[in-house]
């Protein structure tokens, strides 16, 4: 074997031997958990022309945000919450399976005791935020299951931003300033199999007022996708079992809002991350002078054979 293919070959060698110091994984950092508060929510309550309390009803600033059919008025609600995730360092790295978002039932039907399920929906395919107004209903007032009037800038079953100026309690202009594409964000019609649409429920709420983590496949690929792109972080609409019928029951509960006068009641989400280490600097410079080293055993072998 020739000196030059010798010194190639030990020049491979070191060459493997850099890189790997950047391929090979480090050893794992340990995870730290991240705790969120609600930046907002608010409730939609689905427009029916029979019902004038419901024609542009909303509830930003109340202490409770709804989703489910409801058996009194067999009306449905859509709950909406949202999270800023801008606080967690880019560097970081969400650990699968460690989301949660923690509610906390405070509202239950008295004549539905069945476990229903929820879906959170990912509202990614917003251009613009839906709001959170002044409009308020609070839990255990006569009344408050149909909301309250809308105040600028409240979220509607018509509208992701309500603006008295320029929109009414009938008229829908889909994609138009303000509006919905879809009426209730998704649509109109009342969703009567959410799995077949959603996949997996990420949780149940029976007959006690408590405590509900939800988590789902779905939640946590929205969770990646908002630390990736914040900018497609419009967070969630809450949807239940909205095809349930008969006079007693009911799909719909009611949580604690971040406006709820019980701070340890109000919507918490929680994740565990990781830090994505950089390329070593020490192996990127030995990766270098391995290459320099290489190009000039290269040249010396092309001049020795002239």
């Amino acid at each position: 074997m020739t000196t030059m293919r010798i010194c190639n070959r030990i020049a491979a060698v070191t060459l493997f031997c850099s890189m790997s110091a950047i391929l090979l994984p480090l050893p794992s950092a340990e995870a730290a958990t991240i705790s969120l508060p609600a930046v907002k929510d608010n409730t939609l309550l689905r427009y029916d022309p029979a019902d004038a309390n419901t024609a542009l009803n909303s509830n930003g600033s109340g202490d409770f945000f709804s989703a489910g059919r409801t058996f009194a008025r067999d009306e449905i609600r859509r709950g909406l919450v949202q999270f800023d995730l801008s606080s967690v360092p880019a560097n970081m790295q969400l650990v699968p399976g460690s989301v949660r978002l923690r509610l906390r039932v405070i509202g239950i039907p008295s004549r539905d005791t069945t476990p229903r399920p929820f879906w959170f929906v990912g509202l990614s395919g917003l251009t613009g935020p839906w709001g959170e107004g002044a409009s308020v209903a609070n839990i255990g007032v006569s009344g408050s299951g149909s909301g309250a009037p809308a105040q600028p800038g409240d979220a509607t079953w018509f509208h992701t931003s309500y603006d008295p100026n320029i929109h009414n309690a009938t008229s829908f202009v889909s994609g138009g300033a303000g509006y919905w594409t879809q009426q209730g964000a998704i649509g109109n019609a009342a969703i009567a199999n959410p799995a077949a649409l959603f996949g997996p429920a990420a949780g149940t709420s029976g007959s006690t007022q408590d405590f509900v983590d939800f988590t789902s496949a779905s939640m946590e690929n929205d969770v990646s996708q908002w630390l990736t792109d914040p900018a497609k972080n419009f967070g969630w609409i809450i949807v239940s079992d909205e095809g349930v019928t008969g006079t007693n029951a009911s799909s719909k509960r009611d949580f604690a809002s971040r406006q709820h006068a019980n701070a340890a009641f109000q919507p918490l989400l929680s994740f565990d991350v990781v830090s994505v280490p950089e390329p070593s600097t020490t192996a990127l410079s030995m990766m270098g002078l391995v290459a320099a080293s290489l190009l000039n055993r290269y040249r010396r072998g092309i001049v020795e054979r002239k």
